[in-house]
């Protein structure tokens, strides 16, 4: 099951939360309450949840402004915001939420944000199939940081390990370009969510990937990447 989080200064209204939101419909369940930023910061990077409802305002913590800084340490954190000041919304879309829920009209707003819940798990954990007929691998896309050929084989970057399985990049290339790969050479394509940098024929990613790009690519590559940037 997938994790939540519920930080709101209102007890009441975390343990409403807790007791009368089907979590397990939507194949979640609640992990931990918290009723500040501190501890809800710190519980966040505890228990890493897949996502974390939260309040706004609460005292002289901005609930945006944490999320701001969660999510350059985790982009795969998802935040549902629940406020009673409608105000803060347009603000705290730069951390692209997957929703908002008014106290006031929190039913409905629940119902709009429960699709898109499913829709982010359902992206977050697709998983891949490399390789071919009995010698094939399934891996969550979101984990993989570029993939690269090698003679006739198909090597997958991961965060702590390299995955090798036969296979060709012409028959995953699109695919992949779909989820935010971009290929920079020949033999090899990245993930953008991964990129923290692009320096001269260099791109640079988390985990002290380092990687070589074609002098067609770059521009290309640039591009794709600033759009990524403003999207995400």
């Amino acid at each position: 099951m997938y994790k939540v989080l519920l930080v709101d200064d209102e007890p009441i209204i975390v343990e409403g939360l807790s007791r009368s939101i089907p979590w397990e419909r939507w194949n979640c369940r609640v992990v931990a309450t918290a009723n500040d930023g501190t501890e809800g910061k710190n519980l966040i990077e505890k228990e890493r949840p897949d996502i974390v409802f939260m309040d706004i305002e609460f005292g002289d913590t901005i609930g945006f402004q944490v999320a701001r800084r969660l999510s350059m340490q985790d982009s795969q954190l998802a935040v549902v915001y629940m406020t009673n000041y409608e105000h803060y919304i347009t603000e705290a879309f730069v951390c692209r939420p997957l929703g908002f829920i008014r106290k006031s009209h929190a039913e409905d707003d629940l119902q709009i944000a429960g699709q898109e819940i499913r829709r982010f798990i359902g992206q977050k954990y697709s998983r891949f199939v490399f390789g071919g007929g009995t010698a094939v691998v399934e891996v969550p896309l979101y984990k993989v940081y570029a993939v690269e050929i090698y003679g006739h084989d198909m090597v997958i970057l991961l965060a702590d390990e390299n995955i090798r399985v036969r296979d060709k990049l012409m028959r995953v290339e699109d695919e992949l370009e779909a989820h935010d790969f971009v290929k920079i050479s020949r033999g090899r394509m990245v993930h953008l969510k991964y990129v923290t940098a692009i320096e001269g024929k260099t791109v640079q990613l988390h985990e002290n990937y380092e990687f070589a790009v074609s002098a067609d690519k770059i521009s290309m590559l640039k591009s794709r990447w600033l759009a990524y940037k403003m999207l995400h």
